[in-house]
């Protein structure tokens, strides 16, 4: 997991106010993973709004950590080839 990864989750676990274990951090590739993991941890109801409000917020906060316009964020962004993180 390069630099740009670990500040990254830092981030989501603030933002979130969550424990991600470095095992399962390691597991992320896509973006969707992060969104699931989230939702586990957060709502296991994993309902379609709270999908959506959790969605939104991780393109917004990888929006302001990576400069790639949101819109062109998908859950299946990969963090390194299409989100350009080390």
């Amino acid at each position: 997991m390069g630099l740009d990864s670990v500040e990254f989750i830092l981030q989501v676990e603030e933002e979130f106010d969550i424990i991600i274990d470095d095992g399962d951090a390691e597991k992320f590739r896509i973006v969707k993973d992060v969104v699931d993991y989230i939702l586990k941890k957060k709502h296991p109801q994993q309902t379609d709004e709270f999908h959506d409000a959790v969605f939104k917020k991780l393109k917004n906060m990888i929006h302001k950590f990576v400069s790639i316009k949101e819109e062109e964020i998908k859950l299946e962004s990969n963090f390194i080839y299409d989100l350009d993180f080390d």
